[in-house]
């Protein structure tokens, strides 16, 4: 509903603008692949895409438009927001201007995203735990919590009997989750890479081995406040290998088979 209100405030605000020469309107498909085809299908013929929604929305147009010339400009309109909150976008509203006033400047940037294999990702790789907490916000989970759902998700996490969780293999210890993340933020501004170095192609790889629930409890606190912690492994990373051929992954929130 947010997002369909924005679309619309938006579209008449642009519709004013003396230098667009045309506006498409592209509304979301249920299914990826469709969204994919549909934009693809502009591709050669746009030159900027708004995006109105959230990082999956987002991450559908990376798809489509990395490393091209086409600019995106990004409208959050989503639960976590994290790729719009990772470049200081915090108001859905920062690109309107009063009726009579010209838009504010902006600085266009070049950021670096992720890819794997042939999927790219703008925030966030995640194996194991990350898919976990995905299957714990189905259904209204998101809209009751809001943009605490990935935290609240957290603590049920943390109550799930450990046989019900993901683990496998890495380098000979048992580990709950690999993480790759781009962007100094994941679910709902967890922030997991606070020097984020986008413009270095650098990305920070997370292992959350399989510690009791106490250490791992306090982990994530120290986390969610930006702290070092001993329990958690972080490097900065431009490679590696995330997961096995039986773990779930999932790209900025969906979860795709690699």
């Amino acid at each position: 509903r947010k997002a369909r209100k924005l679309m619309r405030e938006y579209k008449a605000f642009l519709l004013c603008q003396r230098w667009l020469k045309q506006l498409t309107v592209i509304g979301s498909a249920n299914e990826r692949h469709t969204d994919i085809e549909r934009l693809s299908a502009l591709r050669e013929q746009v030159s900027r895409v708004y995006v109105v929604g959230g990082d999956g929305s987002i991450n559908i147009v990376a798809e489509v438009f990395a490393r091209t010339e086409v600019s995106v400009w990004v409208i959050p309109a989503g639960t976590g927001n994290d790729f719009a909150r990772d470049l200081g976008i915090a108001d859905s509203y920062w690109l309107l201007a009063p009726l009579g006033h010209c838009p504010p400047a902006v600085e266009e940037l070049k950021v670096a995203i992720g890819r794997a294999n042939d999927y790219c990702f703008v925030n966030h790789l995640g194996a194991g735990l990350t898919v976990d907490l995905m299957r714990l916000q189905k259904g209204p989970f998101k809209k009751l919590f809001g943009k605490l759902s990935y935290t609240v998700a957290l603590l049920l996490y943390l109550l799930t009997p450990k046989r019900k969780r993901s683990q496998w293999q890495v380098a000979g210890q048992t580990v709950y989750a690999q993480i790759v993340a781009v962007s100094r933020f994941i679910g709902g501004g967890i922030a997991v890479n606070p020097d984020a170095k986008r413009q270095r192609n650098v990305g920070r790889y997370l292992l959350v081995p399989t510690h009791s629930d106490g250490k791992l409890l306090g982990a994530f606190i120290a986390l969610l406040r930006g702290q070092h912690t001993p329990y958690l492994e972080l490097s900065d990373i431009t490679a590696v290998a995330v997961g096995t051929s039986d773990v779930g992954i999932e790209l900025d929130g969906d979860a795709r088979m690699l």
